[in-house]
């Protein structure tokens, strides 16, 4: 007796993403349903179709890649729920299809289930076409890599609501200090009223001076998540301050600290060093 796929399935299979390589993915945030045996990694996705025609995304074809080279596809809600998880339905993104349009940005819940050892850089390969067809030489499979970190996990959605009283904007960092080559993760949520409005971040220099600044779309629970990599823009030694503004009305700031470095840094320690080296091999001109 032979096996007959229906059409939709066979479809499915053979189907391709067009133009990978104008796909932009960006993760916003995160949360981890913890379980005995393994764990639910929930990552909220931006994907940005830089092309000049719409792109269809299959989600199965979205695989996540910790740093131990574990690979695993998505879950749905209705997987994780027969397997005891404590998941909403909306958590999991519902579409196994969705269009890309161009230069527009649509934002998805993905849901993977990881291992308890897994660690927390993980990549998320995009393939053109079904992961499991790229072992057949027949097939011309492609794909493009993105690269994340889960070092800082931002605050709950309900503890930072919680939080705001009669703020508007609050806006923190994971850490107050950073050494050359770190990397800022700026998170926090807007009230209601400033979540209706274009949100800005922008960081300051020690001398007040703006060095970098974007515009971005929180998330539809009002929170953000941001991150900057501390590089040379970052030359001054002192405190430096990053501030989010929700449409030219409200606003929030939190300052850190990035100690020096660069060319003048370099001078500095180089000549303390040489005076230390020079200093043990000086001898007294005159003696007695």
């Amino acid at each position: 007796m032979f096996l007959i796929s229906a059409p939709s399935q066979i479809q499915k299979s053979f189907a391709q993403i067009e133009n990978i390589d104008s796909i932009e993915i960006e993760i916003h945030g995160w949360d981890k349903i913890e379980s005995e045996s393994s764990d639910v990694l929930v990552l909220d996705v931006s994907f940005v179709n830089n092309g000049e025609a719409s792109i269809d995304i299959f989600t199965d074809y979205l695989i996540l890649i910790d740093s131990q080279k574990q690979s695993v596809s998505p879950s749905s809600y209705l997987e994780l729920k027969d397997e005891g998880f404590f998941i909403l339905f909306e958590d999991c993104t519902n579409n196994s299809t969705f269009s890309l349009m161009p230069g527009l940005s649509q934002n998805e819940n993905l849901c993977y289930k990881i291992p308890k050892d897994a660690k927390s850089s993980f990549s998320m390969e995009i393939y053109n076409m079904l992961p499991d067809l790229c072992a057949e030489p027949i097939f011309e499979c492609n794909s493009k890599s993105f690269s994340f970190s889960l070092q800082a996990q931002p605050e709950k959605e309900s503890s930072c609501i919680e939080k705001l009283g009669e703020d508007q904007v609050i806006v923190m960092t994971d850490k107050d200090d950073y050494d050359k080559g770190d990397t800022i993760s700026v998170y926090g949520c807007l009230s209601e009223e400033a979540f209706t409005k274009g949100v800005n971040i922008v960081l300051y220099d020690p001398n007040g001076e703006q060095i970098e600044s974007s515009t971005f779309v929180p998330n539809t629970d009002r929170t953000f998540f941001q991150e900057f990599e501390i590089d040379e823009k970052f030359g001054l030694n002192g405190t430096y301050s990053v501030e989010v503004d929700a449409g030219g009305m409200y606003s929030s700031s939190k300052s850190f600290v990035v100690p020096e470095f660069g060319p003048l840094a370099l001078i500095v320690f180089g000549t303390s060093l040489g005076i230390i080296f020079l200093g043990r091999n000086l001898k007294p001109i005159f003696s007695q």
